[in-house]
Formats: structure tokens, C-alpha cells, sequence
């Protein structure tokens, strides 16, 4: 995707500490900006973020909030 340049972002749920983050970050093809909403809802962070998703993946939609 990002070759075809497109912006790919991962919105976590997660606490945002360091072994969360190099968890991502190591697991994710570089060049992937990782944000951890923890409480918020993944969209509403997103967005705090400057970040207009317009294709969610998610195992837990119910997250991404309205």
C-alpha cells in the first residue's frame, strides 16, 4: 500500500508505553506510524492525530467508535 502511495497508519488500543510500542513497531513494515488511543476510541484519536482513515482492518470494529 505504501508503495502505491498510500498513508498506512496502525491505531491500537493499547497503553502507550515503550514495550507496546516496540512490539508494533518491530512487528509492523517500517515506515508504519503507530498510535495507541488506550481509552479513546481509535477514530476520535485518529483524528486528534490529523489522521482521516479511510479504510479501517480490525478485529474488534466495535473500537474504532463513531
Amino acid at each position: 500500500m505504501q508503495a502505491h502511495g498510500h498513508t498506512v497508519i496502525c491505531v491500537s488500543a493499547r497503553r502507550n508505553t515503550m514495550d507496546h510500542r516496540i512490539e508494533l513497531e518491530e512487528a509492523l513494515p517500517k515506515g508504519v506510524k503507530v498510535l495507541l488511543s488506550y481509552d479513546e476510541p481509535k477514530r476520535d484519536f485518529a483524528l486528534r492525530n490529523n489522521y482521516v482513515v479511510d479504510i479501517w482492518i480490525d478485529d474488534s470494529p466495535e473500537v474504532i467508535g463513531g
